[in-house]
């Protein structure tokens, strides 16, 4: 009857196990839509918050002059501390584009200086420059996958001459999403479990142990 306990026992955690995996799965899989779903909405509010910002703060018009970009006075190419004061206020990286090159960003490249002077992907480029629309969605920064937001820039004519960008390193997101995960998995191993021997408890209380009462009264008797 020992036997017949553990195979029970084997049994239901078995069960248990994979009820407990196909749980995790579907949890882990919400989290990721879920994580893309709020980030993307963030991102689009923070770059349409930091363009107001920019409008406040520098007034005038977008322009371009040779190979630079002014917001009224203000000149943007290079200027460090106009996106490290985005960032600060976001949590996410910025960078302000002169069509489609990198001149002011808070994008790092491999030897850790920043991204100037490097150039945004074809399809982010088709989108916003081309077509004029808001880019949101996964694209490669810099060689690397970045959950972005890209809106145009506009001069006093209507001409899309550059983009601002905010986005988060996909990176990133994945740590904030096992780190979630992690947290809800201990969850649900530790309430399967106790499911699982509550289970195998209630077996052995109301079939095992009948069943052990009936055997031995039969030998008795035998």
């Amino acid at each position: 009857m020992r036997s017949i306990k553990y195979q029970i026992a084997g049994v239901v955690l078995g069960a248990i196990f994979l009820l407990a995996a196909g749980v995790s799965f579907i949890i882990y899989r919400g989290l990721q839509d879920q994580a893309t779903a709020l980030l993307t909405q963030k991102l689009q509010g923070d770059l349409h918050m930091s363009m107001a910002l920019l409008e406040r703060q520098y007034p005038g018009r977008w322009r371009v002059q040779g190979d630079r970009l002014y917001k009224g006075d203000m000149m943007i190419n290079g200027n460090d501390e106009l996106v490290d004061s985005l960032s600060r206020l976001t949590g996410d990286s910025h960078t302000v584009f002169l069509g489609d090159l990198r001149i002011a960003t808070t994008v790092k490249k491999e030897d850790g200086s920043r991204a100037v002077g490097t150039r945004a992907t074809a399809g982010v480029v088709d989108r916003v420059l081309k077509q004029g629309q808001v880019y949101l969605g996964e694209a490669m920064v810099v060689g690397r996958p970045y959950q972005t937001a890209y809106l145009p820039i506009r001069d006093d004519q209507g001409n899309n001459i550059g983009m601002l960008y905010a986005g988060v390193s996909r990176e990133e997101v994945q740590r904030q999403i096992f780190r979630a995960f992690g947290r809800m998995l201990v969850v649900v191993v530790s309430t399967g479990l106790l499911i699982g021997l509550f289970i195998n408890w209630l077996i052995v209380r109301w079939v095992v142990r009948p069943i052990q009462l009936v055997v031995g009264a039969v030998e008795k008797l035998g």
